[in-house]
């Protein structure tokens, strides 16, 4: 289980140490992409990991693939709506 306090402190400490960008590879805006490319996390969980980031003045350029062979109309959609999230956040 994680310790969430202790992962919040550490953010912080390396954010008080001079860490002021981190590169996060998100590869897509789907939950099924992200399962098909064997990817632990969720679109969720993307979101709220760059907003957490962004909210303590910590910037975030991230991998992004747009296209795969087998990409859908529906899919490339909700990538755009996905990057359309990102967008908005200030940091």
């Amino acid at each position: 289980m994680v310790d969430i306090p202790l992962l919040l402190r550490l953010w912080d400490l390396l954010h008080q140490s001079g860490l002021n960008r981190v590169y996060i590879g998100f590869e897509g805006g789907t939950n099924e992409r992200l399962k098909k490319i064997k990817k632990p996390a969720t679109v969720d969980s993307n979101l709220r990991a760059f907003r957490f980031l962004t909210d303590k003045g910590i910037a975030v350029q991230y991998g992004f693939i747009m296209f795969f062979p087998d990409s859908t109309i529906e899919e490339i959609g909700e990538n755009l709506d996905f990057l359309y999230e990102l967008k908005n956040v200030s940091y």
